[in-house]
């Protein structure tokens, strides 16, 4: 599976690329008079793209070495490689252009954000603690695989709804739940 993602990852570079370098064509004249190549946008976004990404699969490599057979170990690297190749617009960039792709790089996205929650409401225990945390991850997932599934028919499209609405949702399900759970877990 870490190599599959890491293979569409690199085939995603060059869709990703092209589309950088076409974005920033009004910088042209301007970079140039600073002493920069008129493509060092697209080259600074990729670089940082894959430094990030270096990153973490190193660090999930570091963790699988030491602790290969630990399940929770086994979730966080899974949660790296995939948040790893997420949190960039270069899978998407490679779907656009290639259709048939479209669902493996949802399902690398959804397990990512998914993943990711999962190892917040986990660590350090394994267990859901405070025990509420559990139908939220719950729900999460839920929400997780029918965007996958359908992220366009999806009944609810959350980027209409009022920024009010909108926060509210991000804090029940990511940052400052996530927040309190470790909070609560470390104090206990």
């Amino acid at each position: 599976l870490a190599a599959f993602i890491i293979v569409l990852y690199i085939a995603a570079l060059p869709v990703q690329w092209g589309q950088l370098a076409a974005d920033y064509p009004q910088l042209d004249i301007s970079l140039w008079d600073l002493g920069l190549s008129i493509n060092f946008p697209a080259l600074y976004s990729i670089g940082t793209e894959i430094l990030t990404l270096v990153f973490f699969i190193g660090t999930a490599s570091v963790l699988l070495w030491s602790k290969s057979r630990d399940w929770m170990t086994i979730l966080v690297d899974t949660s790296l490689l995939t948040m790893g190749v997420s949190a960039y617009p270069t899978l998407d960039a490679f779907a656009s252009t290639h259709p048939q792709w479209l669902l493996p790089v949802q399902l690398i996205q959804a397990v990512g954000f998914g993943s990711a929650l999962l190892v917040f409401y986990l660590f350090p225990t394994g267990k859901f603690i405070p025990h509420w945390t559990l139908p939220l991850t719950i729900i999460w997932g839920i929400w997780m695989m029918g965007w996958t599934a359908t992220p366009e028919s999806l009944p609810v499209d959350v980027e209409s709804w009022p920024v009010l609405l909108q926060s509210t949702l991000l804090f029940v399900f990511r940052t400052d739940v996530v927040s309190i759970a470790e909070t609560y877990d470390h104090i206990r």
